[in-house]
């Protein structure tokens, strides 16, 4: 959006112009997608994500789990400029990974659930 204000007196007129963000900040979008990497050691799992969009602010931490069926094995958190985590200490199976963002005015939805298989 932009303003002009034009001001006059009788020593002349000044314009003045300015523009500004339309719409408010919001939390960040949910990461489009994870990607697993192969685990260099057995009951490990290596995962990257897409950083979302921000909403207008700076995204500062992620969270992450790693699911079994209903059931979170493992979770954390990390800072918003990491976009990759090892998770080690599974036991063989199954899991669902899913990551979501934090910015300043909230936290956003998780991304869709990756499935990876640990050895």
């Amino acid at each position: 959006m932009s303003v002009d204000l034009q001001v006059s007196n009788k020593w002349g007129s000044v314009t003045v112009s300015s523009s500004a963000r339309t719409g408010e900040p919001s939390a960040p979008g949910a990461p489009p997608a994870v990607t697993i990497v192969s685990p260099s050691t057995p009951g490990s799992l290596g995962f990257t994500w897409t950083a979302p969009a921000d909403g207008g602010r700076a995204i500062n931490q992620y969270s992450w789990e790693v699911r079994s069926g209903s059931w979170v094995v493992q979770q954390g958190t990390v800072n918003g400029s990491t976009l990759s985590q090892t998770v080690t200490g599974l036991p063989a199976g199954t899991y669902d990974v899913v990551v979501r963002a934090r910015n300043s005015v909230g936290t956003g939805g998780w991304s869709p659930p990756t499935t990876a298989t640990v050895s």
